[in-house]
């Protein structure tokens, strides 16, 4: 499993859904925490927390329902922790 922001793996370790394996660690990966414009559109990278969504002045400027939907998620220790990328694979990781 990969783990970056671990909000939902720790759950679904807590609640048995993954009793082994491997859990490699790419929080420190700085080259997939960047929001960024490439021609004419946005990319956001699977890394980036929530918070990082709120704060992004390139999002406010271009995309600016996206930090504007961030502010009701969860409370600061979770958006300072969850990742996009993490939140985006929950329904398929739950699924399998």
């Amino acid at each position: 499993m990969i783990l970056a922001g671990g909000t939902n793996l720790l759950v679904y370790i807590k609640d048995g859904a993954f009793k082994e394996g491997v859990i490699v660690d790419i929080t420190g990966l700085e080259a997939l925490k960047r929001i960024r414009r490439k021609k004419d559109r946005v990319e956001i990278d699977s890394v980036v927390t929530i918070a990082g969504l709120l704060d992004s002045e390139l999002l406010k400027k271009t995309i600016s329902f996206i930090p504007e939907m961030m502010i009701d998620f969860a409370n600061l220790l979770v958006r300072n922790t969850s990742t996009i990328g993490g939140n985006i694979a929950r329904p398929l990781i739950y699924q399998s």
